[in-house]
């Protein structure tokens, strides 16, 4: 064995697990994806009966095109089937949905956000047979001046390997706010003129919310049903929720 064989093999070990993951990924993407809720344990919320949802999801990223962000926003794209989704799940707790137009004050604003981030990591190992039982070094044949008999002498590799990876993550966040609390917000930005003081503004009332994350994949329709599977998890989690 030599060091040009060792560094080949590993080579040809990232060339395949590159390639299979783009097959695996369906199985594997799942296994981090998390979803997490946090409330206002002194909340009522039954006190809650009708609800309004921003007609657009608000996108906040660093690596999405103009392109792909307008997908997002057309008609039947990820925007609309979240907003959809969201609001059907408010509705089978007992909920109420209105609009503005309606000249109903909804008691709670639902607020999603979706967060598009690009992640880079990276790894440095040893050596691949570092701290494996029988593989400080390997043994080659060496021949000594003074002799003409070969023999065995350990030689110990110091050199190692390093590598990045470069990922997208993708996280959805909804926010259900106190209705009085976000109207008082919008009175004050209205009326406090351009360039308001923001430890003027008045308090939103913040009483449930969730997070829904994990890695993105390449397909589309992938991405969108772990996207729903996370929004009936966040809402699964909060029985308290249900009037």
């Amino acid at each position: 064995m030599t060091k040009r064989f060792l560094l080949a093999s590993l080579v040809m070990l990232m060339v395949v697990l590159t390639s299979c993951y783009k097959q695996q990924e369906e199985a594997v993407l799942t296994d981090y994806d998390i979803t997490m809720t946090n409330y206002d344990t002194d909340f009522d919320f039954k006190t809650y009966n009708t609800f309004t949802i921003r007609d657009s999801v608000l996108i906040i990223s660093d690596y999405l095109t103009d392109a792909q962000i307008a997908k997002f926003y057309k008609a039947g794209g990820g925007n609309e089937k979240i907003l959809a989704k969201i609001s059907q799940e408010f509705v089978a707790l007992g909920y109420t949905k209105v609009s503005a137009g309606d000249g109903v004050d909804p008691d709670f604003v639902v607020n999603p956000t979706a967060t598009f981030m690009q992640q880079t990591d990276y790894y440095y190992s040893p050596g691949w047979w570092w701290g494996y039982p029988g593989y400080w070094g390997y043994y080659g044949y060496w021949k000594s001046e003074k002799n003409t008999d070969y023999y065995y002498y350990p030689w110990y590799p110091s050199w190692g390997y390093s590598y990045s990876y470069t990922y997208e993550t993708a996280t959805l966040i909804i926010e259900m706010l106190n209705g009085d609390s976000v109207k008082e917000y919008l009175d004050w930005l209205e009326e406090s003129g351009p360039n308001p003081d923001p430890s003027d503004a008045p308090k939103v009332q913040l009483n449930w919310n969730a997070t829904i994350s994990g890695i993105a994949s390449t397909t589309a329709d992938y991405n969108k049903s772990r996207t729903e599977n996370g929004i009936e998890e966040a809402f699964n989690q909060s029985p308290y929720l249900k009037k």
